[in-house]
């Protein structure tokens, strides 16, 4: 999101991240990770319950998938810290439009199934209207 954080403010787009941490432990992360948009907090789950995110099984915890963009995330420098919030979790990424509705959505099928910034800046471009 950093890298293509440029056009996401070129296209007038808003974005918040949500993590099931308290507040200022999702802040901690945001700024850790450079993001340049609120990391907002919701450790009652409230929010993945409206949009339909559920809680992951084992499975879609850890598999295949999710080992191995662990170790390319370790490879690349990340470290993981000491977990917060309700680590099952599984995430998701929504393009509201200024009217509330959504017009996009990804849910994710595991732990770390996150939608790219390309993904999420060509959804809109497809789905924002004239």
């Amino acid at each position: 999101m950093r890298r293509a954080w440029p056009s996401f403010e070129e296209r007038k787009l808003r974005v918040a991240a949500v993590s099931p941490a308290e507040g200022v432990p999702s802040a901690a992360v945001g700024g850790a990770l450079g993001a340049p948009f609120p990391c907002l907090g919701d450790p009652t789950g409230e929010a993945y319950d409206a949009f339909g995110l559920g809680r992951g099984e084992m499975a879609q915890m850890f598999n295949l998938h999710t080992l191995s963009r662990g170790v390319w995330a370790y490879l690349r420098g990340h470290r993981q810290t000491k977990p917060v919030g309700d680590r099952s979790r599984l995430p998701g990424a929504f393009l509201i439009d200024g009217a509330g509705r959504i017009r996009w959505g990804h849910r994710g099928r595991d732990a770390v199934d996150h939608p790219a910034a390309s993904t999420l800046l060509a959804a809109w471009d497809r789905v924002k209207g004239p």
